[in-house]
């Protein structure tokens, strides 16, 4: 590697300078590299952060790469203490080099390689996904008549599909599924939760077979994207 150069900035600058509001510094033209954009996500829920990098790659994508050919890019979400940077890597125009450092950078944050958490990091993300399905289904403006134990069955039960098709394809597990499998998991889970409150409100009012249907409908949605993966 000829060189790492750190540059740190804020938000609006490193926003900038992604979709080409800012010099080139280095002006990588005939080199290849690496870009790792880290943003300070501050204290956004992990889903928010999510889509809000997402976005930011989506955008990224389908803009001119002002660093020139050659240069891969890499977003890093993280929380304060950690603040928003620049970090650029200049590689000998080489394939296994480029391939040997960016495997380097993917290989040193769990953020950075996407995986979902591990079965010991489960409980945290649990609730998470419990207070995404509520706010989904109408929570707190809407009555749900769902109790914990059940949105707890809902969440594991996806868990548990996950986990045997990441086994079937020969995985370690769920934790080795990408970082799309985050938001597999929030429709798989919401959507048993849907069925399951339909045959609740079905039971008590005769006015669940809607919500049933629309269930079963993004239950199969879910399975169409999980063997996507």
């Amino acid at each position: 590697m000829n060189k790492r150069e750190f540059l740190t900035t804020g938000l609006a600058g490193l926003v900038g300078s992604m979709f080409g509001g800012t010099a080139n510094a280095a002006s990588p033209q005939s080199m290849q590299g690496i870009v790792v954009y880290t943003l300070d996500v501050g204290s956004l829920p992990p889903y928010k952060a999510e889509a809000f990098i997402d976005r930011l790659k989506d955008k990224l994508s389908k803009e001119k790469n002002v660093w020139g050919e050659g240069w891969g890019f890499v977003i890093q979400p993280v929380r304060p203490p950690q603040e928003t940077k620049v970090e650029i890597f200049r590689i000998n125009a080489s394939d296994s080099e480029y391939t040997r450092v960016k495997g380097e950078i993917l290989g040193g944050s769990e953020l950075l390689k996407g995986a979902m958490p591990k079965f010991g990091q489960q409980e945290v993300y649990k609730d998470q996904v419990k207070d995404y399905v509520l706010m989904m289904l109408g929570a707190p403006v809407v009555k749900i008549e769902l109790d914990d134990q059940q949105l707890d069955l809902c969440y594991e039960a996806t868990v548990f599909d996950m986990n045997n098709y990441a086994v079937y394809k020969g995985l370690a597990g769920i934790e080795a599924l990408p970082i799309v499998g985050h938001s597999i998991l929030r429709d798989g889970a919401l959507a048993r939760a849907k069925i399951m409150l339909g045959r609740i409100r079905n039971q008590l009012a005769g006015s669940g077979r809607s919500l049933q249907r629309e269930g079963r409908a993004d239950y199969e949605m879910y399975k169409r994207r999980l063997r996507s993966l």
